[in-house]
């Protein structure tokens, strides 16, 4: 295949720092863009770091290596495509384990978006909300889903696109590299053609101009990507130029690959490594990691958005991730200082959970460490065996003990079994009130940190996890029912409707 193409970026009109960064390996047709999240820490530094990291990986790394870090994958998904998954998981490894090294820098993170073309198709990858578009025949096509909590209202249809101009929380994110230990990768393939233009960009583009207004500069400056990337960007600046603004635009020129039977995989499919990987991964970096004594880069950065976000805290001697179910925000202006890294002269264990924000509890001889909040981080632990026990209301408890081992880094995810659900439905009818809050056992139904009114429930409905055999009282308005879910049971349906509320089994 040839492809052509070009990246610009900008700082914009209302910020003096730019935190977005742009890779590319063209020899292997891999073009990517991370925009750092300077509201918490370095953002600039995350981005730069990141995408340094996936350049070196495919610059340095030896057959060997690879075969030690790749994800294994689904048979349609490529080795280069599970390298490229592979690289971006590493990314996110290198940031997670700086930010224990350098307290300073905590809460630094980036998003990811990226394409590559191999044998006649293009694989598209994400994390975040940047996102990559597809231009052919005049027409714009938007390929990635944003992780944000904007886009997961829309998709659980608690707001509609009429929504979006007044929602207050466009700029909250859910998904990064750097913000966790491990993270999951979008990737989909979608088969290219003579003269496609694939447009990757940050949010500092598709914010302030929309997706007609980037058709329309494409569909008439398409011919010249170069002039296409200034006339995109000089359009971002002139609608406000709130954030930095970086595109790039990648041409298909020639394609003489027949693409393979089944190999276009249009949905989108989430990526991320097994723990044996995630061992070996670990053991890779280290060359990309700077020795003990070496100081990070100090530099001004400013608030930039919102993410949902662990701060990192010190927990008798541990260092444990914390999550209080908030958005944390940096003040902007926050100075980066360098700190020295200290020895590694112990073992780490980093645990998460699916779901997540379960409790996790650390025992040494039968003796309670700490209680923290899932994803969790346990740093610097001396060798022994450790217990540990997951807790989270609706699920069965998990208990099970990790070894630890000097200069070594454990990584498990939990998958924890639900007990039961509760699903609340909505029947169209004047018995209620639209802003009406829905309680249960006194206290607000809350999804995403807001009150659930009837409104927000929608005709689709709304599950939780309940516990079986523990009573239960739902409230709506001046009515109340009282229900408990029996051992037998795996769910159990309220439906309000008529003005009633009627318990189904």
């Amino acid at each position: 295949m040839k492809i052509s193409y070009v990246t610009q970026t900008d700082v914009g009109i209302k910020r003096d720092l730019n935190e977005d960064y742009y890779g590319a390996i063209p020899e292997k047709s891999i073009f990517f863009i991370c925009d750092g999240m300077g509201g918490h820490a370095a953002g600039d530094f995350a981005s730069q770091t990141s995408a340094e990291t996936i350049e070196q990986l495919f610059k340095d790394s030896s057959q060997e290596d690879w075969e030690k870090i790749t994800i294994a994958g689904p048979a349609e998904i490529s080795l280069q495509s599970r390298r490229i998954a592979s690289a971006i998981i590493t990314a996110n490894r290198r940031l997670f384990k700086l930010q224990v090294m350098y307290p300073k820098i905590r809460g630094m993170g980036t998003t990811f978006c990226g394409i590559s073309f191999q044998n006649g198709l293009c694989n598209i990858f994400n994390v975040g909300d940047s996102r990559t578009y597809r231009f052919r025949g005049n027409n714009l096509e938007q390929l990635t889903v944003d992780h944000s909590w904007v886009e997961e209202m829309l998709q659980d249809g608690d707001i509609s696109a009429k929504d979006l101009d007044t929602f207050g929380g466009r700029n909250v994110i859910t998904r990064a590299l750097g913000t966790n230990p491990l993270v999951q990768v979008d990737w989909k393939t979608v088969s290219p053609m003579i003269g496609d233009i694939f447009l990757i960009c940050t949010d500092g583009l598709y914010e302030e101009i929309d997706d007609s207004q980037i058709q329309h500069i494409l569909e008439t400056f398409g011919s010249n990507l170069e002039v296409a990337a200034e006339k995109l960007i000089q359009a971002a600046k002139e609608a406000g130029g709130s954030d930095n603004i970086t595109v790039t635009l990648a041409r298909v020129d020639e394609t003489t690959a027949a693409t393979p039977a089944g190999a276009i995989q249009p949905t989108i499919k989430a990526l991320d490594a097994d723990e044996s990987t995630i061992q070996m991964i670990d053991r890779h970096i280290d060359k990309y990691m700077p020795p003990a004594k070496t100081k990070v880069p100090a530099g001004v950065v400013r608030e930039k958005r919102k993410l949902y976000q662990i701060p990192l805290v010190q927990v008798i001697g541990i260092l444990a991730i914390m999550t209080a179910g908030a958005l944390l925000i940096s003040r902007p202006w926050n100075k980066v200082v360098p700190e020295e890294a200290a020895a590694t002269t112990t073992g780490d264990i980093l645990l998460s959970t699916m779901p997540g924000a379960a409790d996790v509890s650390l025992y040494l001889d039968d003796q309670l460490i700490t209680t923290t909040r899932a994803p969790a981080s346990f740093l610097s632990l001396e060798e022994g065996t450790y217990s540990i026990r997951v807790l989270l209301d609706g699920y069965q408890p998990e208990s099970f003990q990790i070894n630890v081992i000097k200069g070594e880094q454990i990584v498990r995810e939990v998958q924890l079994r639900a007990q039961a659900e509760l699903r609340l439905t909505l029947g169209m009818s004047p018995g209620f009130n639209n802003e009406e809050k829905i309680y249960l056992n006194g206290e607000t139904w809350d999804y995403f940190g807001s009150p659930l009114t009837v409104r927000r429930v929608g005709v689709v409905g709304k599950s939780i996890h309940i516990t079986r055999d523990k009573d239960y009282a739902l409230r709506v308005g001046n009515i109340e029912r009282t229900f408990r879910l029996n051992q037998n049971e795996e769910s159990i349906t309220l439906t309000l409707d008529q003005g009633k509320m009627l318990i189904e089994r």
